[in-house]
Order: structure tokens, then sequence, then C-alpha cells
């Protein structure tokens, strides 16, 4: 099985500090990735992806959603730090190629 993976991402690290109630630090850096996705598939990652989401650390805050038509899975990335952004961008993203890959190997049987 051959698997193409084309994502059209728009990666911003800005300096515009956001402040929480909950929390007292600047998640500074800022992530959105879109996906392409159909209302199904979209659905699905975010389902799967939801106790992940429950679980979040003191550095990165994710928010996962789809788009109001359902076509695009966003996934907005707020971080302390870049390491901290590059490592959640890393992970969401292939939890999200991992759902999708095993979706289109279960369709396709």
């Amino acid at each position: 099985m051959e698997f193409h993976w084309d994502l059209d991402i728009g990666i911003s690290v800005c300096s515009q500090t956001v402040n929480k109630r909950e929390r007292n630090d600047n998640m500074d850096k800022q992530a959105e990735v879109r996906i392409e996705s159909t209302p199904k598939m979209t659905d699905m990652i975010i389902r799967s992806l939801s106790p992940e989401l429950s679980r979040q650390s003191l550095r990165v805050e994710i928010e996962l959603k789809g788009s109001p038509g359902g076509d695009q899975v966003i996934l907005a990335v707020k971080a302390q730090d870049v390491n901290a952004l590059r490592a959640a961008l890393n992970s969401y993203l292939r939890w999200i190629k991992c759902i999708i890959e095993i979706n289109q190997e279960l369709n396709e049987k």
C-alpha cells in the first residue's frame, strides 16, 4: 500500500502573549494546521484524539476541531516555547496520520 501525506500547513510563531486564568504563563508560540478531510474522517479523528486532549501539559494548549462544513481538521497549538510547540505538533500529526492510514487499510479489506 502506498500512502501519500499531503498537507497544506500554515505555521506561524509569533510573540503575542496569551493569558489564561488557570495559569500565569506565556503561551506565546502558536501554530495552526488545517488538514483537508471528509466530514466522517474529521469526526473520527476528533473522537479518536479526545482522550489525549484531556491530558494536556502545563507547557502546551491543544485545540482540535472540525471546520463548519467538516471538510477540514483544524489543529491549533499554543506553547510556552518552540520545543514544546514542535513536540506537540509532531505527536498530533503522527496520530492523525495513523488514524487516516488505519482507516484506509480497513476500507481496502
